[in-house]
């Protein structure tokens, strides 16, 4: 009996032991796996940190790129960068930033050859072909009902009732942001079929900005001359010095009292015969507008042919036309909007009536890059854990500045899941997301002097305030758009609109 007593308690013993033993081990294994998971963390947290910094990085590369071509910028020419900069190598790993496409194909697109949500009229809209005429008229009401806040971001259409992220960005089941850099799932055909994806617009958010507007500068950098200043003795010698036989038609500009629009002047220099090589010297030189900034402006040098539709009176073949020729321009003839008369897509009377709405220069630019990692013994192949990113580059200013920038890292997962219902979309109010960790400022650039009114000042215009954290923007009221709907009001710039 004794025996079997012991025997018990050795049992009882032995149980509690191996209970105690197996506690142990869960425990341990517990805090090894949190441990693992901590070190896990901390690794995507430090490649998060690491692929900001580089991004951030390529983003000031990029702006340095884009200084660098001021000049040919304000010529009428389009910047061109590189599809991807590598900025430093480590081991066997090379951090690259990677230009996606974003447009048709296109890497860099020009916000000038959109229309300006905060000026456009409705039929304008309408224009577009994307849009229904009951439509078009309640963005402009949404847009006038506040009049001393511009819209400020394309994706605040979305408060607007009937519009939808379908008909601001396309199907969404279609949407991808970056279609063949990033992982290794995509197939090889897939990957062929979007870069053989040439369809321009997909959606509203294609043809319209809320960053339109260009400073009144010459192709030279120097401040336009207005047509408001007293005809004298003095002006008329550094006319004749400038202009040689062409001083006789500068005088009648000066003092011919009908000229209050850009429109007009354009009509005054066509009725007065004047030579083609001299057109594009005089339209470069004067304005006959106040302001140093102009709004609402459509870059024919850049426009797709939705937006070129928007103008008054064109027709579907000069929208053709513009685009088969544009390409073709010398760079003395892309410097104004002659060429459209010049290259006989329309007539003087047609060029006057658009001339209030239409440019030949682009200052704001868009970008998608993704920035990290890829294998140095191919670099062009997709990149590792990448952070993907949007951003608008200002470069009105001698020197370049960001108005715009998010993260779209998880963009194309969250527009799937809408198109498949596991999402529901609120038409309260959305904002796309800021960039973790981004500021908000709230800075003012107030019309800057650009240059004096001298005819042979070569200066470049002064800076404008920067802060290397990005700029801001507020539209001074008083300044009138050059397009017949002014905008009167004030706008911001911050990270996260867009």
């Amino acid at each position: 009996m004794m025996r079997f007593a012991v025997a018990t308690r050795r049992g009882f013993v032995l149980l509690v032991v191996l209970i105690m033993t197996g506690s142990a081990l869960l425990v341990a294994t517990g805090l090894l796996y949190m441990s693992s998971a901590d070190g896990a963390a901390g690794v995507v947290h430090r490649r998060d940190a690491q692929s900001r910094a580089l991004a951030w990085s390529g983003l000031q590369v990029l702006m340095q790129q884009l200084s660098e071509q001021r000049e040919s910028i304000l010529a009428g020419a389009s910047p061109e960068l590189d599809e991807q900069y590598e900025m430093y190598e480590a081991s066997n790993r090379i951090g690259v930033i990677r230009l996606l496409p974003i447009q048709g194909g296109a890497r860099l697109i020009s916000e000038a050859g959109k229309l300006d949500l905060n000026v456009v009229k409705a039929d304008a809209l309408v224009a577009t072909g994307l849009l229904e005429p009951e439509l078009a008229e309640a963005i402009v009401a949404y847009r006038d009902a506040s009049p001393d806040r511009p819209i400020q971001s394309v994706a605040e259409l979305l408060n607007v009732e009937g519009v939808t992220p379908e008909l601001l960005y396309g199907p969404l089941d279609e949407w991808r942001v970056a279609p063949d850099v990033v992982t290794e799932e995509d197939s090889v055909g897939e990957r062929i079929a979007s870069r053989l994806d040439r369809t321009p617009v997909k959606g509203l958010a294609d043809v319209v900005t809320v960053y339109g507007f260009e400073p009144s500068l010459q192709s030279n950098g120097v401040r336009r001359i207005q047509l408001n200043l007293d005809w004298d003795e003095q002006l008329r010698q550094r006319c004749a010095d400038r202009f040689g036989s062409l001083a006789g038609q500068v005088q009648s500009l000066f003092q011919n009292g009908s000229i209050k629009t850009d429109a007009d002047l354009v009509g005054a220099i066509l009725r007065q015969s004047v030579p083609e090589e001299d057109q594009s010297r005089l339209l470069d030189t004067f304005t006959a507008e106040d302001g140093d900034y102009r709004f609402g402006r459509l870059d024919i040098n850049t426009a797709p042919y939705e937006t070129l539709m928007s103008l008054e009176g064109i027709e579907p073949s000069q929208a053709e036309q513009i685009i088969r020729v544009r390409d073709q321009l010398s760079d003395d003839e892309r410097i104004t909007i002659a060429w459209l008369t010049q290259r006989q897509i329309m007539d003087a009377t047609q060029l006057e009536a658009i001339s209030n709405h239409v440019t030949t220069r682009s200052f704001t630019w868009r970008v998608r890059i993704a920035a990290g990692e890829v294998d140095d013994s191919n670099t062009d192949g997709p990149i590792l854990n990448p952070l993907l990113f949007e951003a608008v580059f200002d470069v009105s200013e001698s020197r370049p500045r960001l108005a715009y920038l998010r993260e779209i890292t998880l963009l194309q997962t969250t527009a799937q899941l809408v198109a498949s219902g596991v999402l529901s979309y609120d038409n309260t109010r959305q904002y796309e997301g800021d960039m973790q960790d981004g500021p908000s400022y709230e800075d003012t650039l107030n019309s800057p002097s650009i240059a004096d009114d001298e005819l042979e000042s070569n200066d470049p215009p002064p800076d404008a305030d920067f802060d290397s954290t990005g700029p801001n923007m507020t539209r001074d009221t008083k300044q009138e758009s050059s397009s017949s709907s002014s905008p009167s009001r004030v706008g911001r710039w911050k990270t996260g609109d867009s």
